[in-house]
């Protein structure tokens, strides 16, 4: 068994990813079924960032933009065909999801940095252009002392500010990323990611996911074993 840390690896995936999402909603998609015009943010940038992931051959990233003005707005990420017209209705993207799975076209390539990348992907994708009740998809991977501190500031502003306790055991986390490999005779790598997040409506919680070798899709080797509360904490809002 090893591990593997490289903060500043995941420091610069992270924010990378935070960097995309800092766009405001474009007020032409503030409506039911609005219709994109080509100018909006393109979820294939994801792969500027995850560098260690790419698309099926022959397939892109796409979303319809869901938007409900009493009750949220939010990304619907979807794959398609190159050649397939986008999707334009919520009905529509329904029909998609019967019959497909996003992941399942997200290919990796052969090293433990696209474990990382996957487990990045899966909690942070689609975190743009949200409004209202979506802004609850806060989730954020913590990767430094000082993320940690900026939090706890934040929420100081959120005028729920974290008592001395949490103050305490958030301070006391080791919040970088570990990439652990177990080498097992016989059997397929097996990997295991555990990172930190943070949302402001549930706080601190370790997350690990497990890999079972590289030779699969997405949906085939990503596996979120378990998530542990380390620090609860609710920022006492609600939409």
């Amino acid at each position: 068994m090893k591990t593997v840390q490289n903060k500043d690896y995941f420091k610069e995936v992270v924010d990378g990813i935070n960097e995309l999402h800092n766009q405001e909603i474009p007020d032409h998609l503030k409506k039911k079924n609005a219709k994109r015009m080509g100018n909006e943010f393109d979820p294939n940038d994801y792969f500027l960032v995850l560098k260690h992931l790419s698309m099926e051959e022959g397939y892109k990233l796409d979303y319809f933009y869901y938007y409900d003005r009493l009750l949220d707005g939010c990304p619907c990420l979807y794959a398609r065909k190159e050649n397939e017209v986008p999707i334009e209705t919520y009905s529509q993207y329904e029909g998609w999801l019967k019959d497909n799975y996003l992941k399942g076209h997200i290919i990796p390539d052969d090293t433990l940095e696209s474990c990382f990348e996957l487990v990045v992907f899966n909690k942070l994708s689609g975190q743009f252009y949200l409004y209202w009740h979506a802004n609850y998809n806060d989730i954020k991977i913590i990767i430094t002392n000082e993320d940690v501190e900026n939090i706890i500031a934040e929420a100081e502003d959120l005028d729920t500010p974290f008592s001395p306790t949490q103050i305490e055991r958030a301070r006391a986390l080791d919040p970088i990323p570990r990439v652990v490999v177990h080498d097992r005779k016989h059997k397929p790598l097996n990997v295991d990611v555990t990172c930190c997040t943070f949302t402001k409506w549930g706080g601190f919680y370790q997350l690990t996911h497990s890999f079972m070798g590289f030779d699969c899709r997405f949906h085939d080797i990503l596996n979120e074993s378990f998530a542990k509360a380390k620090v609860s904490y609710h920022c006492g809002f609600r939409y």
